[in-house]
């Protein structure tokens, strides 16, 4: 629980852009993680320390922490009651690997079809019944496939977030709608009416 609630508070920095603060307590997380023994939340700090170097700009340090958390993940202890491993499931790896990438592609557009593949198999892997967790994936994607050239593929996922966010209230969700926006907004005037509803929603 330790690590657990550590690593949310890492989240809140690194959403707030604090990464020098974050940084600090996922090493603080990592002390009760490696002392239970839970693999899949050592997986889950590694893929935030991947967001952070992402943010940098630091490739080498994303696809090493990246390595780490797929080591992690692969040796997880699955007889653990889901309580305890929930935070990090199929989904979720790669809805972070996606988020990772596409990190990355803000420096380097290089990088938006890898984020875009990643955050195409979060998406298929979010059960119906979590609208939250699907636009999470959603967005990343949407987002990696306008700056990878595939604007009626990126127009048809902007869509669909539109259509499922009245039913929504998240404000990590809320905080990357910014940048869908502004990047819709550069490819031609269907998406920059997209671009223009998801400002208006997010406000």
């Amino acid at each position: 629980m330790a690590a657990k609630a550590l690593a949310r508070l890492a989240e809140t920095y690194i959403e707030d852009g604090q990464y020098g603060d974050a940084m600090r307590v996922i090493q603080l997380a990592a002390i009760p993680a490696d002392e239970a023994g839970l693999t899949r939340m050592a997986a889950f700090l590694n893929l935030l320390e991947a967001a952070i170097h992402g943010n940098r700009d630091n490739s080498r340090a994303v696809e090493l922490a990246i390595g780490h958390a797929q080591d992690h993940y692969a040796n997880a202890d699955n007889s653990l009651p889901f309580r305890m491993t929930r935070f990090l499931i199929d989904e979720t790896l790669h809805k972070r690997i996606a988020l990772a990438y596409s990190h990355l592609a803000e420096h380097d557009a290089s990088y938006a079809a890898r984020a875009a593949d990643v955050a195409a198999t979060a998406a298929r892997s979010c059960p119906d019944s979590e609208p939250c967790t699907l636009l999470l994936a959603q967005v990343p994607l949407a987002l990696n496939d306008y700056r990878s050239g595939n604007i009626d593929v990126a127009n048809e996922t902007t869509e669909a977030i539109l259509t499922a966010l009245p039913e929504v209230s998240s404000r990590r969700l809320t905080a990357r709608l910014g940048p869908l926006a502004a990047e819709a907004a550069t490819h031609g005037s269907t998406a920059t009416d997209l671009a223009h509803q998801l400002t208006m929603l997010s406000r």
